[in-house]
Order: C-alpha cells, then structure tokens, then sequence
C-alpha cells in the first residue's frame, strides 16, 4: 500500500531520463502505480525528464513538473544574489517583550532613525506589496542596550546581524509561514527582524521590478518548486522557511524596469496602502469611512462603501498583477502561456466578464462569504490547490476565491457587488465599533473629525519608499506634525484633554454625551439616527450599555481585539470599572501622568460620592418624617436602601483607585500598556493586567520603570 507519497522516481539509465509517478492526486494509490509503473510513459501520473535537468536547480530539487523550456529560461537569468542584493537576517531582540512595543504604546516623538524607537518590521501575515508596520523596537543610542544583553553569565543574549542595512530601503517578507512568499516594499527608516528578511536591490527600480515579478504566476510557480513542495500534500498544514540561500537563487523575472512598470508598481503598494485606511491602529489611517462624505448617511452605507472600496481597490490589483505578468511571459517565448494555468491555475483576470442576473446575485452570495466558508466551498469544488488553501492570493482572498468559483472576472463580481450587495452582519458589527472607536478617539483628541468631513478623504497621497509618518494622517496634529496638546482654534468640537471621561448620565464629561457631541459634528440632524442604528446593529438598547458592558460584544472587550496585534495586547482607552458595572472611568493612555489617578478622584469619583450621600441622606430625612408604616414609607425605605448600595459600590471604587493612587507610581510609556494598567487590575475588566501585576510582585521585568519603582518601595516579594 503506497501511502501519501509526493512521487516515486523509477531511473531509466539508457538514456539518462526519468519517469517521475505523481499520485498526489489519486485516490487508490496502490493500484495507480502499479498502472503507472507498468505504462511508464504512456500514464496520466507520469512525467518523463532528463536528471541532467537538475544539475543546476537550487540544492537540485528535483521539480520534474516544470517544462524544461521554462525552467532553462529562468535558470539562465540573474539572480538575487548576482545583483548584489542578496536577502538578508536582521536583529533577534534576545527579548521581545523588553525590547518590542506596538507603535501607538510609546510616546510618538521618541520615534524615528536616531531616536529611542524604530519601527520595526518583524514578518507578519501574507499581505502582497504592503503592509502596514506596527511594531517599534528599542533602538536609543543606536541599540547600544540591545548589543550589550547579556544573561547572568555574561553570554549574549541578542543578535544584531547586518547592521550596515538598518534603516536602509528595500524589500521585507516573512521567514516562515504557511503561506506563499509574500515580499512587500520596506521604506527608509525601519530595522528589519530575523523573522521578517530583507531585501535590499541596487537601485528603487532593482526593488520595484522585484516586487512586481513576485506577484506573477510564472515567479509564484518557481518559488513553488525551488523552495520545496512537501508540504503540497499535506493541505494547509506545514510552514515553509523562505530562508536566503534559496531566494538569493531566484531569478528577478523584471530586472530593468522600465518607467512603465514601475510607475505601475507603485499604483500597486499605493493601493494596498489605501486598503489600510480605515483601521485606526495603522501608520496611514484616515478614518473609518473608506469613501466620501456624502456615502456616511448611515452605517450600513458605510460598511458597503468600505467592502466595495476594498472589492475596487483589489480589482485594480489584479488587473495591474496581470499586466504585470505580461510583461515577465515576453521573457518566455519558447513555454506555452497554458503552462501557467496547469501549473498554478488560471489568473482569475482571464475569465469572460459577461454576468446574467442570476450570476451576479450568485456573486453577491459568495462574496458574503468569510474566508473560510469560501476557502470551503472552493476546495470542495476545485479541489485543495495552493491557490486555493493557502493565503496565495494578488489582491484580495475573498474576491479571487469567488471568482475562481464563478468562472468569471474580478472586475464583472465588483460591478455585480455595486448593484446587489451589502455588507454582512458581522462587518456590520465591526464596521459600528471602529466607528465608535473613532468618536472616543476624537472626543480625546486623538482624531482630526474635520478630516472625515473632507468629500474626497485625505490630500495624503505617499510615495512608497517615504519614511514612516509617526502620526497618521486622520491624527489631530500641531504645525510641528506631532498630537496635539491644545484644541485649535476655530475646531468645531469640545476636547478632553484630561483624558478622563466618566460614565455618569448627566455629567458633562459624561462618555454617551461625548461621543454624541461628536456624532453631532459627524451627521449633524442625522445624530440621532446613527445612534439608534448603532444600538440595533450592536444588539443593545442604548450606547451606556455598549460602553458599561465589559465581556463579549462591549466596547472594551472589542478594542482590546482591535490593538492586539504580534503578541502584543495594547488598548489604550481603559474601562476603570465599580464592581457591579454602575460607574466608570475611561483613562486615555497616552494623556497618563503621575496625578492621572488622583485627577479621577478628585474631579470625578469623590464629587460623586458627595452627590450620592446627600441623595442618601434625604432619602433617610424623608423616611424619618414619614415614619415606619404606610406605602410611602415602604416606598422610602427601598430607595433608601438602593441608594445605600450605589455608595458601597461607589465608595469600594474609591477605595480601589486610592490604593494605586497613593502608590505614586510614575507612567512610563516606553514600558507599553500592559505595565501600566497592571496596578489597576481590581478595577480594570481584564485578566492579562491581574497576570502581569502578580509577575510584577514576583520580581519579574525588573528591567521595567514599573518593576524599578514596586522593588524601590518593597513591594516585591
């Protein structure tokens, strides 16, 4: 019984060829290579080659399936590693909880070349072309700490390797991932990892031209082969290493670009970054409406204006990876352009574009789909290709699995979504969160609600290779491009700058009216109507309970899976909460300071427990006056009694914020959130700051200004 073996290899010394017996796709292994071995050549699951073929493939593997006119043509061309631009190992922290923060946890003027924080590209998820860079790592004094890290016994701990490339621009991909290699432009100013490689090509066009053959099939099909296919029987399971031995090998299928492939390149990584717009954890976020102004009529017209701007902005991709790919097939004038179809299957550019009614609302249906109901759907149908398990896509995962499916262009699934699709339930949700998101961030002074008024978005147009804005464009920002500390003048809202706002109904820091303040600024008379849609869609009966609610499906619970990103969980707006969710403080990470807490009972807390007494008190007047008989009395008595509740629930409130408060610890941002909202753990609604709190009197991340400061006051056990 043969068992999931890739191939059998029967040698045929007469005349140095042989026959390779593929059973990758058969079902009764047994019998078919018995038929397979018997035929020889004449079989389905045979492939006749030369071994001398090999001689000069990367390690000789032995990639009998590539047609010998294809893999000569490629073998001939000038590799990575000729252009003196091999790929290359970065910095190994040794420590990357000590060492590496997310962006938006450290202060933003300590970030940047020659500072204390560099953004840091550490690998990643398949993105093609771009993705957004969201870690920083310790880089003061040109990562003097970092070089010298050493354990007990004086051995380094860290791995600074190439040095003389930090910083530099070039190309970035991840080392390992069971996805398909997937490079994407790395700008001026950022370290790469030793889990996130780098490229660096002689010249922009050297880059571009790499970028833009590495989105073909005919480059997808060689990395294919050249780095291994063992793991192609094995669906969806094993990682690969796309390590630099091999991709220094690889041919650069576009090594002199013209103007007109580059600037068509560009458009591409332009693209990729308008596609991270709307999420306000990235470098280039504007807002979290993807189109113009007059489309945020409501929120369901803003959840399809933002999948259909993706679905467009990943049909230009496609277009643009197809002409691409016509210019690298002119290298190959002897290889049969089918080949690449039977290879990798069919560029989802090529089908007819023609949609009957039924067609499109079909469309409609599997671009509703999520990535895995689809990736299902297309595997039961087109059965468990690379291109259809793995993440292996030009643009967009979802819009090429459905047009696989539907045999029909990207562009005719777009033009069908425009007519008769919407957004599903679930971007619904997500869609009302990042918008509510966005309103507490602008009632904080995060962000610039004039730049969501703007029809057309952004003026914001970057060129791929610009260093990294350390504050994105929707940032409310001064003339020195860093946050702003003061409301401008002429702004059309009241800020918070305090960073504290209460969940307290009728207060004026009150968190509901803040953010209707801004709802206000946003949809003026249609307010009102955004809210009760938002309520609706959230499954609550008012904005307090989305905000009060602390498990699944509240607020807080939701921006802590928004800003947990590489490891790293980082919310930075904090749900301070009593214990039976009837008060609250939301803390603005970025405005924290030594008096934070104490500005929270002052302002906040103790006014409201004054306020609560006096209510108690009357109460008890009242019910003193009436006596102890009598409905009125009743009456008295169980208002009285809630109002006694409400104080104790207030007053063990008070009595937990006093006890961090008068720890006078100092914030310090450089150690990220998660040190600095550890001592609030009684108060804050998440397991993650209890854990670290206990690690902290453990004498754990002594390294940290918080760990310093609890083993100075003896704290530490």
């Amino acid at each position: 019984m043969v068992e999931a073996a890739a191939y059998v290899v029967v040698s045929h010394p007469s005349d140095n060829s042989v026959v390779f017996h593929n059973l990758l796709s058969s079902t009764h292994k047994d019998v078919d290579l018995l038929t397979a071995v018997t035929c020889r050549y004449n079989c389905p699951y045979n492939t006749v080659q030369a071994l001398s073929l090999f001689d000069r493939v990367p390690e000789q593997v032995l990639c009998y399936w590539l047609p010998p006119a294809f893999l000569y043509a490629t073998l001939s061309m000038p590799n990575v590693a000729d252009d003196q631009s091999p790929a290359r190992v970065g910095l190994q922290t040794g420590d990357n909880h000590r060492f590496v923060r997310a962006a938006w946890e450290v202060p933003v003027e300590q970030i940047g070349e020659d500072k204390s924080w560099s953004f840091f590209a550490k690998g990643g998820e398949y993105e093609p072309y771009y993705d957004d860079i969201h870690l920083v790592v310790f880089w003061k004094d040109d990562g003097s700490t970092i070089k010298s890290f050493v354990n007990e016994d004086g051995k380094l701990l860290s791995r600074p390797q190439n040095l003389g490339f930090y910083h530099a621009e070039g190309i970035t991909y991840p080392d390992r991932t069971t996805s398909d290699f997937s490079p994407r432009v790395m700008p001026k100013g950022i370290i790469f990892s030793s889990t996130g490689f780098a490229l660096f090509p002689q010249s922009r066009e050297y880059t571009l031209g790499y970028l833009g053959a590495s989105y073909t099939r005919p480059f997808k099909v060689l990395v294919e082969a050249f780095v291994g296919s063992g793991d192609t029987s094995v669906s969806g399971s094993a990682a690969r290493h796309y390590r630099p031995g091999v991709l220094n090998v690889l041919p650069n299928l576009l090594r002199e670009p013209g103007a007109d492939i580059c600037d068509l390149v560009v458009k591409c990584i332009s693209s990729r970054i308008r596609a991270f717009a709307t999420d306000e954890t990235t470098r280039y976020f504007e807002s979290p409406f993807a189109n113009s102004y007059s489309e945020m009529a409501s929120l369901s017209k803003i959840a399809f204006a933002t999948r259909l701007t993706l679905l467009r902005l990943g049909c230009e991709l496609i277009e643009a990876s197809a002409e691409l790919e016509s210019f690298v097939l002119c290298q190959f004038e002897d290889v049969d352009r089918n080949t690449f179809d039977d290879l990798y299957g069919p560029h989802p550019s090529s089908y007819d574009s023609t949609l009957t009614d039924e067609q499109e609302r079909a469309a409609c249906v599997y671009l509703a789909c999520d990535d895995m109901e689809l990736v299902a759907k297309a595997k039961e149908e087109l059965g468990a290709s690379r291109q259809v398990i793995k993440k292996s896509y030009f643009a967009d995962r979802r819009l090429e699995l459905a047009s696989h499916l539907c045999r029909k262009s990207p562009h005719a699934l777009v033009q069908a979504f425009a007519r008769y699709g919407r957004a599903t339930d679930a971007e619904l949700v997500e869609c009302t969160h990042r918008v509510l998101s966005y309103c507490l961030g602008v009632a904080f002074g995060r962000w610039d609600c004039r730049k969501a008024t703007l029809e057309n978005g952004s003026v914001n147009s970057p060129h791929p290779f610009d260093e990294l804005p350390v504050c994105s464009p929707g940032m409310l920002i001064d003339p020195t491009g860093l946050p702003q500390i003061a409301t401008p003048n002429g702004y059309p809202m009241t800020i918070q700058w305090s960073g504290i706002l209460v969940d307290d109904e009728g207060h004026p820091d009150d968190v509901v009216r803040r953010i209707r303040d801004v709802m206000e600024v946003l949809w003026n008379h249609r307010a009102d109507a955004i809210e009760k849609e938002a309520c609706e869609i959230l499954g609550v009966k008012t904005l307090r309970e989305y905000f009060r609610k602390a498990s699944k499906g509240g607020f807080f619970d939701q921006h802590i899976s928004l800003y947990s990103k590489s490891r790293r969980k980082a919310p930075i707006y904090w749900l301070l909460q009593s214990s039976k969710r009837n008060y609250s403080l939301w803390m603005y990470y970025h405005k924290l300071d030594r008096d934070q807490l104490f500005k929270g009972l002052v302002n906040y807390v103790e006014p409201k427990i004054r306020l609560e007494a006096t209510r108690f008190d009357t109460l008890a007047r009242q019910k003193a006056a009436t006596g102890d008989s009598g409905k009125e009395a009743k009456r008295l008595a169980r208002e009285a009694e809630k109002q006694e509740e409400v104080l104790v629930e207030l007053r063990g409130f008070e009595d937990k914020l006093r006890r961090v408060a008068e720890l006078h610890l100092e914030p310090d941002r450089n150690d990220g959130v998660i040190f600095n909202i550890s001592p609030l753990h009684e108060l804050v609604p998440w397991k993650e700051a209890k854990k670290y709190w206990d690690e902290l009197l453990e004498g754990k991340y002594e390294w940290s200004s918080i760990g310093q400061q609890l083993r100075q006051k003896g704290l530490v056990k």
